[in-house]
């Protein structure tokens, strides 16, 4: 097969075109790279946009995030997320006002990302945003989660306390679903639809769930 020695794991095929980051070759610390379409048949590149950092595939949409410099802090740039839609192609800007992490989760053609909290001086946890797909806002569904997961359909948020930790179900639109409560505070959850699995870091047991709604 082909090697691509520009593809790192942010890429995607889709049919015979594969979506990739491809190093522009420009002296850029935060965003190195271009967005490109490979068509593996014809070896043929077409460029999608350029300045960005990563991409997240959707069903039919790019996400790409580019990293802003600031003045504030130089080492921690302002993320702007983009969505490249794959038949209108047009792009549109999501979120420039949140910092997206490097990680977004794409459902039901919103997107789903944590802020960059967790980085900060005070160490304080993210928040959880979604940003609507028609670029119309970005809205704050949860403060302070320890995880987010998803399925592809819907999304398990991870908040813990001293007492345990509250997983909450939420749909690709924002709407809350139902939660359960687990009696442990150090957690990784894996998410099946209306079920779960949940490892604990402190007994080292794994258990599972059903949503209750």
């Amino acid at each position: 097969g082909r090697v691509f020695s520009y593809a790192d794991k942010y890429s995607a095929l889709r049919g015979n075109t594969l979506y990739l980051k491809k190093d522009s070759g420009k002296e850029d610390n935060f965003n190195g790279y271009d967005l490109i379409a490979f068509d593996l048949e014809t070896e043929s590149e077409t460029w999608i946009a350029e300045r960005i950092h990563s991409m997240f595939m959707g069903k039919d949409e790019i996400y790409f995030l580019r990293d802003i410099p600031t003045k504030k802090d130089i080492a921690e740039p302002q993320k702007m997320l983009y969505k490249y839609d794959l038949k209108s192609k047009e792009t549109t800007l999501l979120s420039k006002g949140n910092n997206p992490y490097y990680d977004v989760l794409p459902i039901d053609g919103n997107v789903f990302f944590t802020d960059f909290n967790e980085f900060s001086e005070d160490s304080k946890k993210p928040n959880l945003f979604m940003a609507k797909g028609d670029g119309s806002g970005t809205k704050k569904l949860y403060s302070n989660v320890d995880e987010v997961v998803s399925d592809g359909e819907r999304i398990a948020v991870v908040i813990s306390n001293k007492k345990g930790s509250n997983i909450d179900f939420v749909d690709g639109h924002g709407k809350k679903l139902g939660k359960i409560s687990v009696p442990q505070t150090h957690v990784s959850v894996f998410l099946s639809g209306d079920e779960c699995i949940v490892w604990s870091w402190q007994n080292r047991s794994v258990n599972y769930y059903k949503l209750n709604k």
